[in-house]
């Protein structure tokens, strides 16, 4: 199913048609404490650039009105990210589409756009691309190595010789004059030089292996902190959790929304 008819498909379960499109304040549009969680770093970094690069929000907010807070009339249902980031950016205005929703619409609403779109980020690599891209660059590395060594050989082996042929003549013991002395200074200096080059271009070969392997490490730590304790539940599972503990669902909401009401309500009973 495409994008149009899934779009589609949201509004027709809404049932409530969206009040408003446009801009609205940032410092208006409040962040529920159940979307207050950590952002990656990668995350953020693609965010502010985005922000930076365009001045407001690429992908809409959905929000809805609310009463709830004391400063802040509208709540985002979606959009969370892009609401935290803004906000620390000092971002004034954000593009915006404004529901009447209740508790059980939110979460559909949320659900739908996350099967949606949250496909959209881009994905931590797999130790098996590490192990690739780190092969990848050692064998760069190894063969920039053996090309910068062929070319110090050529040029001793073609240059040196001509040299010594062409200042000391046919004389059986010479003595180095000045010029043969600068010349050969000279030839040693750019070895010097081809070798230094060698070793930098090392260096930034394992700096470059060893920041992606930490940022690798880094995120599969993320993704570990933040199980899903009801992750893998079936429906029917998921729905008994609900009635068990005497609360209110839709039989609309498929596994996605029935995990954030139970979600919702481990977090409102913690406070």
């Amino acid at each position: 199913m495409d994008f149009s008819k899934r779009q589609k498909q949201i509004l027709d379960r809404l049932r409530p048609k969206p009040l408003h499109h446009g801009q609205l304040e940032t410092e208006l549009i409040a962040v529920p404490n159940l979307e207050l969680k950590d952002i990656s770093p990668e995350r953020q970094q693609i965010l502010r650039d985005s922000f930076v690069q365009e001045g407001s929000n690429l992908i809409p907010l959905i929000v809805r009105r609310t009463e709830a807070y004391a400063d802040e009339e509208y709540e985002v249902i979606y959009g969370a990210d892009w609401c935290l980031v803004a906000k620390e950016l000092d971002i004034e205005r954000l593009w915006v589409w404004v529901f009447d929703l209740d508790d059980e619409q939110a979460a559909v609403t949320q659900s739908e756009m996350e099967l949606l779109l949250g496909g959209l980020e881009t994905p931590s690599p797999t130790p098996d691309v590490i192990k690739q891209m780190s092969t990848l660059f050692q064998r760069h590395e190894n063969s920039l190595e053996k090309k910068i060594s062929q070319q110090i050989s050529e040029a001793i082996e073609q240059q040196l010789p001509k040299l010594l042929k062409q200042q000391l003549g046919g004389l059986e013991t010479p003595s180095p004059t000045p010029d043969v002395i600068k010349q050969m200074s000279t030839l040693v200096q750019g070895l010097e030089q081809l070798l230094e080059k060698i070793s930098q271009h090392s260096e930034t070969m394992n700096r470059a292996i060893a920041d992606l392997k930490q940022a690798t490490s880094s995120r599969r730590r993320t993704a570990t902190s933040i199980k899903n304790p009801y992750e893998g539940m079936t429906i029917h599972q998921l729905r008994k959790l609900l009635e068990d503990r005497q609360l209110e669902y839709s039989s609309r909401l498929r596994e996605p929304g029935l995990m954030k009401l139970l979600i919702k309500a481990d977090q409102q009973a913690s406070h």
